[in-house]
């Protein structure tokens, strides 16, 4: 705990620069009510109560864009922790990296392996949304992960830790987020808690106002003064229901510009923001989980010792943004 926040205050220092300068670009613009540290409720895994290890009836599909190839060690050892029957669906931008990645996930035994090679737009949200679209009707669970990195190496490399060390870095945080999906049949997103060190830069920035043509499409109604939350880092496990409105947009990979290393004013980074409205436009709800080694507020972690803990902070941490 004190390595990992030292290594926070050190992301902290090297990222006020890119704040001031964000903070001026964006001075006059939209950017929607922020959820303070000290209100923004999280559930704690793996849970601290033995329960039956029910696997789906049917298997989860993994979805992965893998653009960085070094990465792709490390992706496998992460999901080898879903110990359930699961279909990986990798995406990369060339030959070259799909016949690597075809032999580095050759020894999956959870299931099939399917890896496409897809034109380099969109990053992993084209790849979710677009590159496997087919895949949603045949799946009930998914989850996402891919191989971020950030233009500060070091800034990216514990972002990605952050995000993957919550959602798959133990069998008994997979089946602690497996649990859940089975006890609540009405929940349709679980993602981590904000990485520490961007937790300041959750807003609109510049993409209220392609956001708003983009949510009219889906039926949502944005409004500028509503709370904004989002899966900063664009990994969680979903519902496939619960991402119905954007699937049916019938995005091309054409709708995403080509890769030029844009930081915003994208639909990639729209669509990246619009993920919990997606979830309750499609009458789903939505939750965070912590990893306590992996967060800075701990005293806002809430610890799930019974399936009644579980259902009490659905009731009473519960949030909705539309």
């Amino acid at each position: 705990m004190i390595m990992g926040r030292l290594l926070q205050e050190t992301m902290r220092e090297k990222l006020r620069p890119l704040r001031r300068r964000i903070k001026a670009r964006l001075h006059g613009k939209i950017l929607g009510k922020p959820r303070t540290r000290t209100k923004d409720f999280s559930v704690a895994v793996p849970f601290e109560f033995s329960f039956e290890h029910i696997a789906p009836a049917k298997p989860i599909a993994v979805v992965c864009h893998h653009y960085h190839i070094d990465l792709a060690e490390e992706i496998y050892a992460e999901i080898s922790n879903i110990a359930v029957a699961a279909d990986l669906f990798i995406s990369t931008d060339t030959e070259e990296k799909a016949a690597i990645l075809r032999k580095t996930f050759s020894a999956w035994r959870g299931g099939r392996v399917d890896v496409r090679v897809v034109l380099n737009r969109g990053r992993d949200i084209a790849s979710k949304y677009v590159a496997f679209r087919d895949v949603y009707d045949r799946y009930e669970l998914v989850f996402f992960i891919h191989t971020k990195k950030t233009e500060q190496p070091a800034l990216g490399e514990a972002w990605r830790r952050h995000l993957i060390k919550t959602l798959t870095s133990s069998h008994e945080i997979v089946s602690s987020v497996l649990w859940m999906f089975t006890r609540d049949e009405r929940l349709g997103v679980v993602f981590p808690q904000h990485f520490p060190a961007i937790r300041h830069l959750v807003s609109w920035c510049d993409e209220y106002p392609l956001a708003q043509g983009v949510a009219q499409r889906m039926g949502i109604e944005l409004h500028p003064d509503q709370v904004i939350d989002f899966a900063s880092g664009s990994m969680f496990w979903a519902r496939s229901a619960a991402l119905r409105p954007v699937l049916d947009l019938g995005l091309t990979m054409e709708d995403f510009p080509e890769e030029a290393g844009q930081i915003g004013n994208t639909i990639t980074h729209t669509l990246e923001r619009l993920l919990l409205h997606v979830c309750e436009k499609a009458g789903y709800r939505w939750l965070k989980i912590s990893n306590l080694e992996y967060c800075d507020a701990p005293e806002m972690v809430v610890a799930i010792k019974t399936p009644e803990d579980f259902d009490r902070f659905e009731s009473e941490h519960g949030v909705q943004l539309l």
